[in-house]
């Protein structure tokens, strides 16, 4: 009986030169926020790269007595792997073109692919999938200017997704000359092809020139439904509280809490976990920045089941 679902590709900052292959029936950004929100995880997994296969449980038995074979397995009963990324990513590829290939061999009769037939560089239905891993890698690496590079050449092959990272490294000059206005306008770009993170970039820029605004556009972040983080729900939740009480508006930050309930309380955990390893951070090198952490994550704790 055939299990469909996803084999994903997990980095982790903390994690230098490891990756992590694995499989799951639900969508890939909630397993890694589950994998994220453990104790003991210092920096967050971001999903290098994904693919759907009609039979999650042979792709990965395949990808990963491949990646044993090559050597890269650092434990027998572990999913990580000290590997290359992107030559994670062209097997993964590899492996969805052969089992297609025998899924299609069975029905029809017909030759079944070799493993080491040439494969195109990235699956056709998502073109910019291994450059847009590959941008990902190099900013948590750091290496900016490669980063901003492969992130506008992922925007050139159709991704929706390269939208946010690019308007976050032009607003900060990450690789690229600093420019506000771009920023801006590749954000507002970004709702409109549906990257709903961008929402949450504008609700953060937002926040400290017109407060309305700014919660305006956390509000349709949290609408969305779509790429929830916790990381990303909380900081901008601090920044609503921070700029709130400067504001002559007058929105409670309960209020929005008591609003948008059904979105918070499903992720309540997830966000907690991560707010108490941000008020570990800020104690040491932002200690006036605690207390208003602390309020956060109480009246979010708070919050109903």
């Amino acid at each position: 009986m055939s299990s469909p679902g996803y084999i994903y590709v997990l980095i982790n900052y903390s994690m230098s030169n490891l990756v992590k292959v694995g499989k799951t029936s639900r969508d890939t950004e909630s397993r890694a926020i589950e994998l994220s929100s453990v104790t003991g995880v210092p920096t967050p997994f971001l999903v290098a790269f994904d693919a759907h296969f009609n039979d999650c449980d042979e792709a990965e038995i395949y990808i990963h007595s491949k990646l044993e074979q090559l050597g890269y397995r650092i434990s027998e009963n572990r999913e990580f792997f000290q590997a290359p990324l992107k030559e994670v990513i062209a097997l993964i590829v590899e492996a969805k073109q052969l089992l297609q290939s025998q899924a299609t061999s069975t029905e029809n009769d017909s030759t079944v692919a070799q493993p080491n037939e040439e494969i195109q560089d990235a699956s056709p239905e998502y073109p910019w999938s291994e450059i847009e891993a590959l941008a990902t890698y190099y900013y948590n690496s750091e290496n900016y200017e490669e980063a901003y590079s492969r992130f506008k050449q992922a925007l050139a092959k159709g991704s929706p997704y390269a939208y946010s990272p690019l308007g976050n490294m032009t607003l900060r000059g990450l690789g690229c000359l600093e420019d506000e206005q771009e920023a801006l306008a590749i954000f507002e770009a970004g709702v409109q092809a549906k990257d709903d993170r961008c929402c949450a970039d504008l609700a953060t820029y937002y926040f400290a020139k017109d407060f309305m605004t700014g919660a305006g556009w956390f509000e349709k972040y949290l609408e969305s439904g779509k790429y929830l983080h916790p990381a990303t729900v909380f900081h901008c939740c601090v920044n609503f509280v921070m700029f709130e009480k400067y504001s002559r508006y007058g929105y409670p930050f309960k209020n929005l809490l008591e609003k948008y309930r059904p979105v918070f309380s499903p992720m309540k955990d997830s966000i907690i976990s991560y707010a108490i390893k941000q008020i570990n951070h800020v104690t040491t090198n932002y200690p006036d920045m605690k207390p208003l952490y602390v309020q956060v994550a109480q009246d979010i704790k708070k919050l109903p089941e």
